[in-house]
């Protein structure tokens, strides 16, 4: 759950970071420990019930074991399940279903649309666009769709559940080993996001420092046509080049290709 919440932050921070770069607040160290913690703080909340209320729950009627000495016995199999009540349980499994599930899902998808609508647009207005946009949509809805491939098979057996509980519906046999498989997904799902992130974050700098070249020209040509400069802001875009490695620019004024490299 915790991992859900940081890939949530981490699509809003490069959400601000392309669509809103003039607000540099948000990129602080102070902020990102607050978020982070909070997340942290808040996901080891919204598990505590489960946690708490957990108990083991034996399974009969599985069919018997005979070994080979002809002794019998019967097939026990136990599973670790939680103890809430009725109404409990509906309430706590809704709120995981909402602020884990369906709310993470639905941002993550709004910010990287966003993302990519802005790169687009940011892609028509240049002469001679460099902004990697079609590899930052292949790996932008690879990431998303890697993402709900392997969460929604994990609480559809969740709402399974609820839904037998409220409308009284018998739980099929199955789900007991639908359970099993799809509780590995969110494993699988923490062990690849760092291929995907990675590879996506080197296409994103190259977007943000071409937004942030954009955001340079536009206060240049506002100080020429004897505007007020914004000092914030300009401190802004010199300070989001800086941190990128070896990246090629536009001069503001001739259009002329400048390097700018970390190492001096």
């Amino acid at each position: 759950m915790c991992s859900t919440f940081l890939l949530t932050a981490l699509a809003f921070d490069r959400y601000m970071a392309i669509c809103h770069p003039e607000n540099k607040r948000i990129h602080q160290m102070r902020q990102t420990i607050f978020i982070t913690s909070f997340l942290a703080l808040l996901s080891i909340g919204l598990i505590l019930p489960v946690v708490f209320s957990a108990t083991v729950r034996s399974f009969t009627g599985l069919g018997q074991y005979v070994t080979h000495k002809k002794e019998t016995y019967d097939v026990v199999k136990y599973m670790c399940v939680d103890g809430m009540r009725r109404d409990m349980k509906l309430l706590v499994v809704a709120f995981l279903l909402t602020f884990a599930f369906v709310l993470p899902c639905t941002l993550l998808t709004f910010f990287y649309t966003k993302i990519v609508l802005r790169l687009r647009r940011q892609q028509r207005t240049m002469l001679q666009s460099r902004i990697p946009i079609r590899r930052i949509t292949i790996y932008t809805m690879a990431v998303t769709l890697f993402y709900l491939s392997c969460q929604v098979p994990f609480w559809l057996p969740q709402i399974y559940v609820i839904v037998c509980m409220v409308f009284g519906y018998k739980v099929n046999p199955s789900h007991i080993t639908l359970t099993y498989y799809s509780h590995l997904l969110p494993f699988v799902s923490a062990s690849f996001n760092w291929i995907f992130y990675a590879r996506l974050n080197s296409q994103f700098k190259k977007g943000l420092v071409l937004v942030t070249e954009r955001m340079i020209r536009k206060r240049t040509k506002s100080l020429q046509n004897g505007q007020l400069r914004d000092r914030d802001l300009d401190d802004l875009a010199l300070d989001l080049i800086s941190k990128s490695d070896d990246v090629i620019t536009m001069c503001p004024n001739c259009e002329v290709r400048t390097h700018y490299d970390r190492s001096y």
